[in-house]
């Protein structure tokens, strides 16, 4: 099923060879080790700090091992161990990727576009420019040619999918070769992306999900995302407290699956109660105005909150603002600006729990994923799943940034590869092609 083609002309691969081995490769993943790691003599996941011992909870503080939701074709069971166990609980469709049997209509010099979210936060503003500075050096190397092709919104308010398929239509029309997407609808972007494909254009992309086999997902596994520190949190509050949890954007199918993992983290929890879910938008100053708002008819004691993207710092911020007590923050996609609250309640005894993620370490692995896609390295399938990390107090002094405070809009300290280059090969007939 899982054809071995090789493209013609071996020069791309090389030269992409040669870019990603004078590179940063990768980086550290929103998230944490999965439960069980990797299989003998297969290469593993990045390993993960898994922090200070915690009490015994029984089912409640357990992550639960899963096997993917949608996997139909039981084609997962057909990967090396490793990389079966990055897909515990998998949510999204697992399909045969096309690029396994096709290969990309161009070869390089080949044209890169861009159809990413409104950049509305730090990480977004250091990923576009990281896009940016990776496309300079392929250019320099000549695996591509003329301008970064972009299409970003200037609104996260009001942009639509609709706004979204039509930028990246445009792209097509102008002659990319290969898109990078941050997509806002992965299921309404199934249809372009299928036509684009059909044409020869693969479509790489970064944190969301598309359930297309002309796209290559590359991300964390939104479950193991959240409910790996879910579950360390729930160990931290002895199984018991009141929750908030505020997401990105209500409706987009990554906020979707992430609240599903949290609920069945907690579903072995029943004295841990969700009081509200809140919507930050991926902005600090809109996560602060809405947990203030909601904290005002709130007065019962927070234990603990949930923040499910980079939104850490205004977790931290309304806390402060109403003069409440800063509960446990479940930092998912760790900022300087919340490591620095973080690691100035250290003096106070604060525990608290992160996933990090650098802009940087991201687009690194992302930008490697879309060169080997092109070099005819034939992706497996349509899913490449980070296997992640924690930031506990035992090791936050790795990601803490020297000099930045807690208005700083800095990413925190990249700290190893968001994808190794033995586990990424996993995920590839031809690696290295």
């Amino acid at each position: 099923m899982f054809g071995r083609i090789m493209r013609a002309s071996g020069s791309p691969g090389a030269v992409r060879a040669t870019i990603r081995g004078a590179a940063v490769l990768g980086a550290a993943s929103l998230a944490i080790t999965l439960a069980a790691c990797s299989g003998s003599g297969s290469p593993s996941p990045t390993g993960a700090d898994t922090g200070s011992a915690t009490p015994d909870l029984g089912a409640c503080g357990t992550a639960p091992v899963l096997p993917p939701q949608d996997d139909p074709d039981d084609l997962v069971a057909q990967l090396p161990q490793a990389a079966q166990d990055a897909f515990s609980g998998f949510p999204q469709p697992i399909l045969a990727s096309s690029w396994a049997e096709q290969l990309p209509a161009a070869g390089a010099p080949y044209k890169v576009g861009l159809a990413f979210l409104p950049v509305a936060n730090a990480w977004a503003t250091a990923a576009v420019a990281e896009i940016e500075a990776d496309f300079e050096k392929a250019k320099q190397a000549g695996l591509v040619e003329g301008d970064l092709l972009v299409q970003i919104p200037a609104d996260a308010a009001t942009m639509t999918a609709a706004d979204q398929i039509a930028g990246y239509n445009k792209l097509v029309e102008d002659g990319a070769d290969v898109i990078l997407m941050y997509p806002l609808d992965g299921e309404a972007m199934k249809a372009p992306v299928d036509a684009a494909g059909e044409k020869g254009i693969p479509t790489i992309t970064i944190v969301g999900n598309v359930p297309s086999s002309y796209a290559v997902n590359v991300g964390n596994n939104p479950f193991n995302y959240v409910a790996q520190p879910m579950a360390q949190a729930a160990r931290m509050l002895g199984g018991q407290g009141n929750l908030i949890v505020v997401a990105g954007i209500e409706g987009i199918s990554i906020t979707t699956v992430s609240l599903d993992a949290a609920k069945q983290v907690l579903e072995s929890c029943p004295d841990i109660k969700v009081v509200g879910t809140v919507y930050g938008g991926y902005s600090n100053s809109v996560t602060k105005s809405s947990l203030v708002t909601f904290l005002a008819s709130h007065p019962e004691q927070i234990d603990a909150v949930l923040q499910i993207g980079t939104m850490g710092a205004g977790v931290w911020d309304a806390f402060a603002s109403v003069g409440r007590p800063a509960p446990l923050v479940i930092d998912l996609g760790t900022t300087a600006a919340s490591l620095a609250y973080w690691d100035q309640a250290l003096g106070s005894g604060y525990q608290g729990v992160g996933v990090p993620e650098t802009a940087l370490q991201v687009v690194d692995s992302v930008w490697d994923v879309l060169q080997r896609v092109m070099a005819g390295e034939q992706p497996i399938l349509n899913q490449i799943p980070v296997a992640p990390k924690l930031v506990t107090n035992d090791n936050l002094a790795k990601y803490v940034v020297p000099g930045e405070g807690t208005t700083s809009q800095a990413d925190t300290q990249s700290v190893g590869p968001w994808i190794d280059g033995p586990f990424l090969d996993l995920f590839f007939n031809n690696p290295g092609a």
